[in-house]
């Protein structure tokens, strides 16, 4: 598929200028044949707006098609964005109307995002998506694939998404860094840790602290809580 694109000398001055050296990704949403309706909510002090909606998968999936990495080049995770997430894309494929209830959404930013009346999105000056590059990556990568590509429907999948309008060029500058660094700013999981929810864990643990073993040395009560796990 070859794309055409058309410079003018106001879009190559600013392409020369930039201190970024990349070109920003702008779009109609009405050109890509989408519908995304938001809430706003505008924040007095740092002269930005935050906007919170659900956007279709296969958005996701074409914009990627599109831009590739250059979604996520604000992204202090971009590093992850090549690497699949098996669960993610089992979800895609089995429960696709379970992923926007699966999934923690994507954060992004942008320069300018305009709406209709009723809230729909219309038009979005550099886009970047700080938080949620794996789910964007998984997203186009269970799609092309050869084994999951047919049995992949991205019609009947969600993801939600929150963006941060920073018009001001030194407040941009100043602040998408921020938004990056503190989406990114979690532990890991580890699996383990899910077990920490079992009902029988739960039920364990709240019946060893109703019965102590003898009193400690520090006069407190002591109780031994064990858990084998058997096949």
């Amino acid at each position: 598929i070859a794309r055409i694109h058309y410079w003018g000398l106001t879009r190559w001055g600013e392409g020369v200028s930039s201190k970024t050296k990349r070109e920003p990704i702008s779009f109609n949403f009405r050109d890509l044949s989408y519908k995304v309706r938001l809430i706003s909510l505008e924040n007095q002090t740092k002269n930005i707006k935050t906007h919170l909606g659900i956007i279709p998968t296969q958005l996701l999936y074409d914009l990627y098609s599109i831009y590739n990495v250059r979604l996520l080049e604000n992204n202090v995770r971009v590093h992850l964005q090549r690497k699949n997430n098996s669960d993610m894309g089992k979800t895609l494929i089995n429960e696709p109307e379970m992923f926007v209830s699966y999934n923690n959404g994507l954060s992004a930013t942008c320069k300018e995002l305009i709406k209709d009346e009723d809230g729909n999105a219309l038009y979005i000056n550099d886009l970047q998506i700080v938080n949620g590059g794996q789910t964007t990556a998984t997203i186009y990568y269970t799609k092309t694939n050869r084994k999951t590509k047919d049995i992949c429907d991205l019609s009947k999948s969600f993801v939600q998404i929150k963006i941060t309008e920073v018009p001001r060029k030194a407040d941009h500058e100043e602040l998408v860094p921020k938004v990056s660094q503190y989406s990114n700013t979690q532990n890991a999981v580890k699996k383990s840790d899910f077990y920490a929810t079992d009902p029988k864990l739960i039920f364990t643990e709240k019946y060893t602290k109703q019965n102590f073993v003898r009193p400690s040395e520090s006069k407190q009560n002591v109780f031994y809580y064990l858990w084998f796990n058997c096949c």
